[in-house]
């Protein structure tokens, strides 16, 4: 069964990327040959921001990360990923969390009260459904996303936005869990996205809020370091999560590239949920896999 899984998602990834399709046991090679680091202090590539690796954690950095993304058969490009950590403490519990790097200058806090919880979700909905057309002649399932785990919230004391919401697939029984944190900083903000199970999912204490705590900005980078001269947005925080969750109606301050940079973010967030979605049971098996001690003859 599981050589017949591994050799199913090589398919998928020869429809992907045609011109550089690799064997499952190449991709698992591959994975292997990634520089992954366990537990230390590193600087993340893009924001130069820093992350504290727990105990328990591997990570791999920059252009090894985008490497990672694609050998997972992921059909969207990532640019601004910065670092892939794995959860490695439980080889059947799996966790993920991806960091990206977003430079769009100051974003303020005061559009807050604009936000709309049930006017999100449905347009999160949407926008997901509409992509399902495009992954399924891809040969890659449909995601549904079924509703709230965590509705945004919004941490004023360390500039977080955090949600949380529950997807499934096409002919799949299991339920995935996807919760992400939109860290803001003096120049931008950083995206912490975390994949799992719905029963790995907790409220408080999960690995999301893990990995907070083990990031933090540079000095001079956080958001209290703001002064008045710095670059601006052009928008605030919820027409920040609004377009990221594919609402088509957010209020932005100023137009022109800020409105443009938003247009093209909400398009592009959908299937970035869906392409890490759709590789997490993949994921799951190449890194036990990765993970297991040759056998006598291997």
């Amino acid at each position: 069964m599981f050589r017949k899984t591994l050799l199913a998602t090589a398919g998928v990834l020869a429809l992907a990327y045609p011109a550089t399709a690799l064997t499952a046991d190449e991709e698992v090679a591959a994975l292997k040959q990634l520089p992954w680091v366990g537990t230390g202090i590193y600087t993340l590539p893009i924001s130069g921001s820093k992350l504290a690796l727990p105990q328990g954690d591997i990570a791999v950095f920059g252009a090894h990360a985008q490497r990672a993304y694609k050998l997972l058969g992921n059909p969207v490009e990532r640019s601004e990923l910065e670092a892939f950590v794995v959860d490695n403490t439980d080889r059947d519990q799996i966790q993920i969390v991806t960091f990206e790097s977003n430079s769009t200058g100051f974003i303020g806090l005061d559009d807050w009260t604009q936000l709309d919880p049930t006017a999100l979700l449905d347009a999160f909905r949407r926008g997901t459904e509409a992509e399902n057309q495009q992954r399924r002649q891809q040969g890659i399932s449909g995601l549904h996303i079924r509703g709230w785990l965590h509705p945004p919230t919004l941490d004023r004391n360390t500039a977080t936005v955090y949600w949380a919401v529950t997807t499934d697939e096409d002919d799949m029984v299991a339920i995935n869990a996807n919760a992400v944190a939109l860290r803001l900083g003096r120049r931008g903000y950083e995206r912490l996205t975390w994949i799992g199970t719905q029963g790995q999912y907790q409220a408080t204490g999960n690995h999301l809020d893990t990995m907070l705590r083990a990031h933090s900005f540079a000095p001079g980078s956080a958001y209290a370091d703001h002064i008045s001269t710095d670059k601006m947005a052009g928008y605030g925080v919820a027409a920040l999560v609004g377009t990221v969750l594919g609402a088509k109606a957010v209020k932005v301050a100023a137009g022109g590239a800020a409105a443009g940079g938003l247009a093209a973010l909400g398009k592009l967030f959908p299937a970035l949920l869906a392409a890490i979605a759709g590789a997490f049971y993949k994921l799951v098996q190449w890194l036990r896999k990765l993970r297991r001690k040759p056998a006598p003859g291997e």
